[in-house]
Formats: structure tokens, sequence, C-alpha cells
């Protein structure tokens, strides 16, 4: 057996096949802890890449819907906006949901109230541009006219809230505040509608409480109206202790409700509407929940706190409202616009509102010429349907105005007073005063004017004309002749009174028993003054000069004489009109002024003398017995022309020298007609009919002609048929007639043609350019008896007088009357004020004068009143006095 043979037996064998079963084992454990991460690596990436897919088309298709569900809200959205811009209530309607009927009652009265998005009845209006609020589409670039929103839908996607920041500007600070207007959107079977909010969406109803409010909110507004508790109710605090005897009871109190119908906020569109509702059909004062109206946006701390403030102003508006209300026991609806005014004013003092009248409005009173009987429609509430919206407007400030005047311009009348005398069944508006009058408080002392007109429009100048800051003062001195009372009792006595500048008193100068009678002159260093003696009845010509009352014409044979001031182009020959008692008739005299001791020199005329411009010649026009009593047309000094009654029958007028005696000098006829006037020193006019120049009265026309003194050929200047049509509508061109004609005394060119409406007693005043040859109709008025129309020294303004609208015939001014206007008009503005002047004494009475400069104007107004007028620096001054009833004013150089 060799050695090198390797013996194995069985064993061995197993003991090797078990050593070799044993060897491997840790590599084979080795392998199972070693995952294939490579593998499982490829797997999980294909898994995540598959559910990412899925994931992604999930949220793409979800995105989807809500880009769609969001193009859609915003479309419905715009739509509704430019529904509540246009007023189309159709498509509005369309757009509502009907989930909830008394929601949609209320959204409708929101609409047809315009305050779906307009929160001007809280004080806060739409920023110029910012409605309709036009959403931009979801995912495009907006443009700058569109606004972003923010939309919050519902986990079951079938509701979204929709959130914007709407501006407003503040009307009584002009601050911009931001309020987030918040709508809740349902979505319906073809489009998403406007809806009303659920319950969950305000929550429950929460109650706080003050000592003098107590508030009911949702819980949605808990945060903000803790707030504004505590401020409103320091709100009606303040209203009780800043307003004139406006006298809260101890125990005031006022619950109030914010509330979520939109119906709430469709009443505050009248000041009173949210009462109204109150008592019509509710217990408590419901406002609209600061959700309804916009919470103050709260981006910043100062941001929020504009828009608190306007949101606390515009609710302490409607709830101070409602308070005053209940203290001074209004009821609805007593003279519901004049209450409402006065809680404006009211409103205004407290700061919640700016008072809407300012200098320029007061001017409204005197263009319109409104009397207070003209506002008795307003008062009676019979202005609902104003012909235009301009007319509806003028209206509500002709009312605002007299509310205004009855607040500040009559001493005393508190607003709260004036709101406890309305009643229901008032007639006119003085009935109105009268009535608040007897219900003020007893203790006050109201002290109301004789004439409420009168004190209306005194007020109406204090607004429009500066009644202080005065303008450099007269050089002239002014007088003013105060007539007696009663001219049947001999111990009556009449006074010439000089106004004393120094001490603003009036001294007296002259006076006598009986009558006196001022007029300025020419001359501007003497006045005319005429006397009537009631002992011997007779009328005296004086002029006072010097501060020395002289006579100017006396004749013992003659019963009286008197002068309305015409004098020639020098100012130096007067004419008088004397009675002859033993002929009956009127002699004419002309009374030289430079040559008078005991009374001046004199000659006599031979008719009514208007002289050319040097006075070198004159027109001369009869004069009959019957011209005091009634006489026609009467041109005096500082071209002024005074009218009373105009005869409009035709005299066979003449032609000659200026200075001439009567019986010395044959005259030229020129033809028949009336109202001559001088072109220049060489033509002349006058009026002329034309028998069969139209149909109508009488049967005739009438022509303004001229001619020159060589050439007696005559031209027709204009027609009354040409000037009719320039004349208001409705005109009675039937009775119509050219009143008079004169020359403007600064402007050459320009004729003053006056038309009178004999049917209707007015007036018209014409402007006639005689290089152009057109009319222009500037001035009208009620016209009838001792009327004047005449122009500044200037020839800047043009004036005229007559009666005040509802003037009656033979309503002479009284002082419970308003009878008489002086229209103040300036030429080149084309812009009239009226004034209130006294009718005449006497025929020719100068109830105004104007200084040698033309800037200041002297009016009596009324008894115990005179006013000084500067019109260039609209300026305005009254002069009280206590003489009574002082007609005529003049300015003297002394």
């Amino acid at each position: 057996m060799s050695s090198n043979f390797d013996w194995q037996n069985e064993e061995d064998d197993r003991r090797r096949q078990a050593n070799w079963d044993e060897a491997p084992e840790p590599e084979l454990v080795k392998q199972q802890r070693r995952p294939p991460w490579r593998l499982m690596a490829v797997v999980g990436i294909l898994i995540l890449a598959a559910g990412g897919i899925i994931w992604w088309r999930v949220s793409q298709r979800i995105e989807a819907t809500l880009q769609a569900f969001r193009t859609d809200i915003v479309a419905s959205h715009n739509l509704i906006q430019q529904a509540a811009a246009a007023g189309d209530e159709e498509i509005f309607r369309s757009l509502l949901s009907g989930r909830d009927p008394s929601w949609t009652v209320g959204e409708i009265e929101l609409f047809r109230s315009e305050l779906l998005f307009d929160r001007a009845p809280l004080g806060m209006l739409s920023v110029e541009g910012s409605l309709p609020a036009i959403l931009s589409e979801p995912g495009q670039e907006s443009s700058a006219e569109e606004v972003a929103a923010d939309i919050v839908f519902s986990t079951d996607l079938s509701e979204a809230i929709v959130t914007i920041d709407q501006p407003f500007v503040q009307d009584t600070t002009q601050d911009t505040v931001l309020l987030t207007q918040t709508s809740v959107y349902r979505r319906g079977d073809s489009r998403w509608l406007l809806a009303p909010p659920l319950e969950e969406f305000w929550g429950e109803w929460m109650t706080s409480g003050e000592d003098k409010l107590t508030l009911i909110y949702p819980a949605r507004d808990e945060a903000i109206s803790q707030r504004l508790v505590t401020d409103l109710n320091e709100a009606i605090r303040r209203m009780c202790d800043s307003l004139e005897n406006i006298r809260c009871s101890a125990d005031l109190h006022l619950t109030v409700r914010f509330d979520t119908d939109p119906a709430a906020f469709a009443s505050l569109a009248s000041p009173l509407g949210a009462l109204i509702r109150a008592r019509e059909s509710r217990d408590i004062l419901e406002l609209p929940a600061p959700t309804l109206v916009g919470q103050p946006v709260d981006d910043s701390a100062a941001l929020y706190e504009r828009g608190y403030q306007a949101l606390l102003a515009g609710y302490s508006r409607h709830l101070v409202s409602a308070v005053i209300a209940q203290i001074v026991g209004w009821q609805c609806c007593d003279e519901n616009e004049v209450f409402t005014m006065l809680l404006e004013y009211e409103l205004s003092q407290l700061g919640l509102l700016q008072w809407p009248v300012r200098r320029d409005d007061y001017a409204l009173v005197l263009d319109t010429r409104t009397r207070l009987g003209d506002l008795n429609e307003l008062v009676q509430g019979l202005s609902m349907f104003p012909t235009t919206e301009e007319e509806r407007e003028q209206n509500q400030m002709l009312l605002r105005l007299a509310v205004d005047f009855m607040v500040n311009g009559l001493e005393g009348a508190a607003p709260a007073d004036l709101q406890r005398g309305l009643v229901r069944g008032v007639q006119s508006f003085n009935a109105l005063l009268n009535n608040l009058i007897r219900t003020g408080d007893p203790a006050e002392s109201y002290r109301f004017p004789g004439s409420y007109d009168r004190a209306w429009w005194l007020y109406a100048y204090s607004g429009s004309l500066r009644p202080s800051d005065s303008p450099e003062k007269p050089v002239e001195a002014l007088y003013m002749a105060c007539t007696a009372t009663d001219g049947n009792q001999s111990f009556d006595v009449s006074r010439l009174m000089k106004f004393q500048p120094e001490t603003k008193s009036w001294e007296e100068v002259h006076s006598r028993s009986g009558f006196i009678w001022m007029s300025s002159l020419a001359n501007p260093e003497m006045l005319l003054v005429q006397e009537f003696d009631v002992f011997t009845e007779r009328w005296q010509t004086n002029i006072w000069r010097d501060e020395t009352l002289f006579s100017a014409f006396a004749r013992d044979d003659l019963s009286y004489s008197m002068s309305f001031g015409e004098t020639d182009p020098s100012g130096r020959k007067l004419v008088t009109y004397a009675f002859d008692p033993e002929q009956g008739n009127i002699k004419l005299h002309s009374v030289d002024l430079s040559e008078c001791a005991e009374s001046c020199a004199a000659s006599s005329l031979p008719g009514l003398p208007v002289w050319s411009d040097t006075g070198e010649w004159a027109i001369y026009q009869p004069i009959d017995s019957t011209f005091i009593d009634e006489p026609s047309v009467i041109a005096t000094v500082r071209g002024r022309v005074i009218w009373a009654a105009p005869d409009l029958e035709e005299f066979d007028l003449a032609l000659g020298p200026g200075a001439v005696e009567d019986g010395t000098t044959s005259l030229i006829p020129v033809g028949s007609g009336r109202s001559p006037f001088w072109l220049d020193s060489q033509r002349f006019g006058m009026i002329q009919s034309t028998p069969g120049g139209r149909p109508g009265l009488n049967s005739r026309d009438e022509v303004i002609v001229v001619r020159s003194i060589e050439d007696p050929t005559t031209t027709v200047l204009v027609s009354l048929a040409e000037l009719e049509q320039f004349l208001p509508p409705l005109t009675d061109v039937q009775d119509l007639s050219i009143a008079f004609v004169f020359r403007d005394p600064v402007a050459p060119q320009t004729l003053v043609i006056t038309v009178l409406d004999n049917a209707e007693q007015r007036v018209f005043v014409f402007l006639y350019d005689l290089q152009t040859r057109t009319p222009e109709l500037r001035l009208e008025a009620v016209s009838r008896t001792g009327h004047s129309l005449s122009f500044s020294p200037d020839g800047r303004y043009l004036l005229l007088t007559g009666e005040t609208r509802g003037a009656s015939p033979g309503d002479n001014y009284t002082g419970t009357s308003l009878g008489t206007t002086l229209l103040l008009h300036d030429i080149s503005s084309n812009r009239t004020i009226p004034f209130l002047t006294r009718s005449p004494f006497f025929l020719a009475s100068t109830t105004h004068d104007w200084s040698a400069d033309g800037r200041w104007l002297a009016v009596s107004m009324d008894d115990n009143l005179i006013g000084l007028i500067a019109p260039e620096e609209e300026y305005f001054e009254l002069l009280p006095h206590s003489y009574g009833a002082c007609s005529a004013v003049a300015w003297l150089q002394e």
C-alpha cells in the first residue's frame, strides 16, 4: 500500500461534508441582509411617478374646476355691477338667488335705492371711477380699471365668499377710506347667483349696552360692534350736551340692532328712513350690520382707524337723527322735508355732516327773486315731481336756504324748537313761521321782523354780499327825507336827515309840518326839496345847498309849484310845473339855479323840453291840465327815467332852441309821437304808431323813428314787431306798447327801449345796439305805477324798479308786505341782483341814489332801514334808524 494514498472513510466523508456545509453559511446570511437597492429604487420611482401623474391630473382637474368657478363668479359679479350702474333691474333679478324670498325683496329694495354699492347715506362717497367695480378675469393680467378679489369656496364647492376692498371718500373730512365689501355667491343651475349668507356666516346674536344705548349685533361683527356701542353712546351724550334747547331726559335710552337684512340698508336712502321703518313695522331701530356696509380694511392701523371713524360717523348720523326725532316728539311725517333739513343743520353742528349752504348759494334767492310765499308748495310737499332735475335741485336749495334763514336769520330760533313747532296741515311758509313762534319756548324772546319776506331777502344779502370789511366810503354826505305818517294830521312832522358816518347816526337838519320830498340834481352840490304845507295845501319848490334851504320858484298867482328834477345838460336850468287856478292849466317854467336870491330867475316854457346833448336844441311836448294827476314819461337827472301810468297818447311835437321862452320863438313841428329822445346834438327820435301795421288791439303797430334837425326825413330804427320776437313765450303780443326810449348816457351807441305788456302789467327792458341794429332783452319786472329806470354814473349798472312777484295792484309797500324791488343789473356780466326798496311816497320819489363816482348806491329799503351797496366790491351794509317812513335818499357834495 502506498504511503501516498489518502484514506478516507465514510465518517471522514461525512465530516468533510459537514464541514463543507457549515463553511459557506456565513456567506448565505450576508446575501439576505443586502436588499436590491437598485431594483427597489427603480420600483419606487415608478410608483412615485405613477402617483405624481395621477395627482397632477387630479389637481389639474380640480384647479380647472375652481378656475371655471372663479370665472363664472367673476362674470356674475361684473354683470351685477354693470346692472347696478345701468339701473337694469331685470338683469339684476336674474342674478339673485331665490333661496330666501325676504332677502331677495331686500336686495331689490337696495337696488332700487341705488345703494347696492353706494355708501352715500353713511357719508362715504364712491371714488370717481371706482364703480362699477369690475373684477379681473382669473389667470388674466388685470387692467388699471379692474380690481382684485379674494374668493373662498366652501368645502363642497357650492358656495363662495367674495371680498374686495372698495375705496370711498368721507364727505366731511375728504379722507379716503377702504372698506372690505363681502358678497356670497351660490352655485345655481346655469350660473353663480348672489345669495343670502347662511346663519353660520353671521353667527349668534349678541348684546352690549351703555347708559344711553343697547346694541344687538351678529357674532361675525362682534369685535367692531363692541367698540361702536361705546362710541355711539358717546355720540348721543355729545348731542345732548351740545345742541341748543334739545333738552334730553335723564332716562333717554335707545335700542339698536345691526341687522343682516338688506332692507335695513335700503331704508337709509332717506335721512329718517330707518326711524320711519322702525315705527311702521319694528319696535327697535335697525341699521345695517358692519359686514353689510363694509368692514374697515386692516392692512395698517392708520388705514383701519380711518375706515372705522368713517363708519362711526355714518352710523352716528342715523342714530342721532332718530334720537332727536324721539326727543322733539316728531311724528312721521310732519313737514318731512323741512324737519329733515333741520336735522341736517343739527348734524352739521355736531360735525357729522357738512351743512351744504355756502356764501354763493345765497345769491339764488336774489337771482330767482324768490319770496317765502313761493316756497309754499315745497313746504306742503308738492314738489315731488319737478319738470327737470335742475328745477328739483334748485327747489331743494331754496328750501334749505329757508331753513338756514330760520336758524340763522331769525334771532333765538333754535333748530330743536323749530322742529317741535312742525305740525301737519301747514298751508304756507308764513303760517309755518307763525306756528313756530307760538310753539317755541315761552321763556325765549323771539324777534321776528314784521315781514318775513323782508327778513328773508335781507338775510340773502348778508350771504351774497359782504357785510364787513367795508370799502372806502364816499366823500359825499348822505341825506334822507322822512315823510309824515299821516298827512291828514296837521301835527305830523316830516324831516330832512343827514347821516353822520363817525357815529353811524342821523342828524335832523330841517323839519316841517306836512310832507317833504327830496331828489338829487345834476349839480352834485344841490338837492331838490319839495314841501307840502298842510295848512295852505300848497307845494313849494326849494333847493338845499350849503346846509341852507331856499325857495327856487315862488309865484303868488300860482297855487303850487313842483318839479321832478329835470334839468338841461348843464344842470343849470330846472323845469318846474305850476298850476294856474284862473286858467285851470299847467304852466311850465325854466328856473335858473345859478341866479337865486329870495328865489331863482325863471322863464316860461312852450312845453316840456327834452334837451339835446349840448342843450342847444330841445324837443317840446305840450302839457295839459291832467298831467299832474296822470303824468306821462318824465326824464330826470343822471340818466334816470321815472314813469307812472304812462300816457301812450301821441302829441304834436315841436323842435326849438334849448333856451326859449314861451311865445317868443316859433317852434318847428316834427310830427306826432311820444317819448322823444336824442341820439346826439343833431339827431333825435320818437315813438310813432302805424295804423294797420298788424292785426290785434287797435290794429296798429309801433315803430321807433329817427331824423335830424336839418333833414325832416324819418327812418324806422326798429319796430315793436321786431322786439316781440325776443320776448318770453306766452307773452300776449296783442296788448304791447313801446313805453319809452332813451340813450345810454355813457355808451352813446346803445339805446334803452322799454316794452310794456299792458295786459299783464309787465315791463321789458331792451338794450339796442345802434351799430349792429340788434336788440337784447335784459330785464323784466311787474310794473304798474311810480317806477323808474336809470344808469349808474359810470354806466356800468342799469337799475329798474318794479313790484315783486305776487304783489297785487295797489299793494303799497308797508311794514308787513314786500311790494317793490330794485333790480341792479351789471351790464357787462349780464347779472341782476334784486334789492328791496320802498314804493315811492310820491310819483318821482327817488328811493335810491348813486354817489358821483358810481361806486355807492344808497337805497331806502323799508321803514327805519337804509341800505348801502358797493356793487363792485360786493359789499352791503344796513343803516338802521328810528324815523319811520323815509322814502327818499340822495348824496350831496359839501
